[in-house]
């Protein structure tokens, strides 16, 4: 799906859409979450994410079930997120943000602490709704998901369909957590699973291979809306 149909889409509120950002594999090279659980979770996580995948549970219980097999301290966490690299074409974005003014949050089904350690190392700020990675005794951690819902289709921690209701947004994502959302969404920028997902779906779309990509046709598209408004 090209620029000249992104810039044909039609809005019909005043209010300028804003941008829902998924982080894991979207802002960061690799998900976060696997990372992190690879390098210290115990082997038992990997049968989790293996019922997780069957579709025995949600994915707030699948990970909330990780967390708990995590054997790190603070530090020892910390330094290993800070070696996890980032798109490189993020700042693009984050300019182009800056530059227009637009409302952009990231929505995360991962760890909060990972995305604002992150965030901070690129000296950058927006609304973060992600799962809270929070220390238990020395070298244990505990998962809180203050933005799940009962009702949520996904059953994750963090339920981006709830997030996409109510004011039109343009959604940046990459995997099954950013499904529910993409319907919600006035139109999608999807990476990998998420754009298969769109395709067979025949949810509106630009398929990316990163976030240079979502640039100059958002960018031509926010423009538009703010010299109509």
């Amino acid at each position: 799906m090209d620029c000249a149909f992104l810039l044909s889409m039609n809005y019909h509120s005043p209010m300028p859409p804003r941008i829902l950002l998924d982080f894991d594999g979207t802002v960061t090279l690799r998900d976060t979450v696997d990372a992190v659980l690879e390098e210290f979770a115990l082997p038992e996580w990997h049968d989790v994410e293996a019922e997780w995948e069957a579709g025995l549970f949600g994915s707030r219980e699948c990970l909330t079930r990780q967390v708990a097999l995590i054997r790190a301290t603070p530090e020892a966490m910390d330094r290993f997120v800070d070696s996890i690299d980032i798109d490189p074409t993020f700042i693009d974005l984050v300019m182009m943000n800056r530059r227009l003014g637009t409302d952009l949050e990231i929505v995360s089904d991962g760890f909060e602490r990972s995305v604002r350690r992150i965030m901070r190392r690129l000296d950058f700020s927006c609304p973060v709704r992600a799962n809270m990675l929070l220390p238990v005794d020395r070298d244990r951690w505990t998962l809180l998901s203050p933005h799940s819902k009962d009702d949520c289709r996904s059953k994750a921690g963090t339920c981006k369909c709830a997030v996409g209701r109510g004011r039109r947004s343009i959604l940046i994502g990459d995997g099954r957590s950013d499904f529910c959302v993409a319907r919600e969404a006035s139109f999608v920028f999807a990476k990998g699973r998420l754009a298969d997902h769109c395709e067979a779906e025949g949810i509106p779309h630009m398929r990316i291979r990163h976030l240079g990509d979502v640039v100059v046709p958002l960018a031509r598209r926010l423009t538009l809306l703010a010299e109509a408004a």
